[in-house]
């Protein structure tokens, strides 16, 4: 299976940051980018680097 990430994405769509799955703070960092109103997916890495400090478009945010 490919590594994965999480992705945390702002209500405008702009990814802000990502975290491996397998990190060993990944949900509490999940916690606080929830915590601030960030929306949470999972991806695999090499798609959440390629977003990282992007604008996601509106359907990816949706799915």
């Amino acid at each position: 299976m490919t590594e994965q990430a999480y992705i945390a994405v702002t209500n405008t769509g702009y990814v802000e940051g990502a975290c491996l799955v397998d990190a060993e703070d990944s949900q509490a960092w999940v916690g606080e980018m929830e915590s601030t109103g960030m929306a949470i997916q999972q991806l695999p890495m090499a798609e959440a680097k390629a977003l990282l400090y992007t604008q996601v478009p509106q359907a990816t945010l949706e799915a």
